[in-house]
Formats: structure tokens, sequence, C-alpha cells
């Protein structure tokens, strides 16, 4: 396997997040850092990340604070984001072997080969996560698998987005998550890695509706 990518699942659980497990969804920001600090194990091909070199301070001070000092991350915030990724199952604690053959606690980061899953080069990824952005991770590697059925053919509009990327129905969505959608697409333009053109089709009811084709995916960001 590559060291310089980063394998993230795709499935409903993860994108959309499921209450019979959990009652919050899976956060791709912390996923995305474990996998950033992870270290590869030939003999599974798994990845982990030494326990001793986490915590849920050091993910706060990675991300840093804004112009209020305020963290982007709050270490509550990693501690019951871990959690959720444990109960998920995209998190597993458990023992390896140490290089002097004793058993050292890590983080497991496993997967499912059954299930779909999409690669993130390491730089593209590293840079991402300076955004600190929920939900980016998440609609980058919708489009990538949109974009590899589809090429430049695939029509979305902001509904498919928050309900594929964001798990939200219409009875659950608010503004504020329209125009976080809006603020993660300009994001993913302004650096390169998408781009799109928008017009307008009528519905059956004679009603305007805006759409968007995707007109262009990268997966290196824009030096």
């Amino acid at each position: 396997m590559n060291d310089q990518k980063r394998r993230f699942p795709m499935e409903g659980n993860f994108m959309k997040g499921n209450k019979e497990i959990s009652k919050s969804k899976p956060n791709d920001i912390l996923y995305a850092y474990l996998q950033m600090i992870s270290t590869f194990r030939k003999e599974d091909e798994t990845r982990f990340v030494y326990k001793k070199e986490y915590s849920h301070i050091s993910v706060e001070e990675h991300f840093g604070v804004d112009e209020n000092g305020k963290p982007f991350f709050p270490r509550k915030n990693v501690e019951r984001a871990m959690k959720v990724l444990i109960q998920y199952g995209y998190v597993r604690e458990t023992k390896v072997e140490g290089l002097k053959g004793n058993l050292v606690s890590v983080y497991e980061l496993p997967y499912d080969v059954e299930k779909p899953f999409q690669y993130i080069d390491l730089g593209t990824l590293r840079f991402m996560l300076r955004t600190c952005h929920p939900n980016v991770i998440k609609m980058y590697i919708f489009f990538k698998y949109k974009h590899f059925c589809f090429g430049n053919d695939f029509v979305f509009t902001n509904k498919i987005l928050l309900e594929e990327c964001f798990g939200l129905s219409e009875n659950t969505r608010h503004k504020k998550n329209v125009d976080e959608i809006k603020d993660l697409l300009t994001s993913l333009k302004n650096n390169g890695l998408i781009d799109w053109c928008e017009y307008t089709v009528i519905n059956n009811d004679g009603k305007p509706m805006p759409q968007k084709r995707l007109i262009y995916f990268s997966d290196y960001v824009k030096r």
C-alpha cells in the first residue's frame, strides 16, 4: 500500500451516522487526523496509532485557536468524538507487538474490505485538515467516488449533499447547514480540488430547480 495515501470508509454509517449505534455521527476530522498520524502494519495491511503518541489535548493543540483564542476543536469535543468512533468500530483499542517483543497499547483503524472506501492523498489530507471544517472529508470522498463513476456528468444539488454528506433530511436541516455546504464547496474549489457549473431546470410542477454539474476533480490540492 502506498504510504502517501489514506483509506476512508464510504458506507452509510460513516457518511450519515446510525442512531441505532450512536446519537452522534462519526467525526471525519478526528478520523482523518488519526489516519494522518497512523503507522502502517504490513502483516494485515491495517493502520494504528500508538496510544502514547495520542491525546485529546494534542489534537486540540494541533488545530489551534480562532481570533478570540477559542480552540477550533476543544478537547472535550475530541474526547466525545473518539468515543463515537469507537462505538461505530472505526477505532478499536487493542495491543500490538513492540520492537522489543512487548505488547504496546494502540488505537487500531480497522476496515472492512467488502465495504466501499476511497483513498485520499496524504498531502491533500493534511491541507484539508488545516481548515478543521466538519464534513469536508466526507464531501471530498463523495465527489471523488461520483467522479470515478460518472466523470464530468455527475449532477448534484445542495439537497443531495445535505443528505449524503451530512445525513440530514428536509425535516432536520437548517439554513446554517446550507450555508456550511456553500462554504465547503467554495473551499474545495478555491484549493483546486473540484469545480462545477450551475444551471436551472424546470421540474414537473413547472418550478425552476437550480442544479450543479461536476466538471473537475483533483486528487491533489493546488499549490
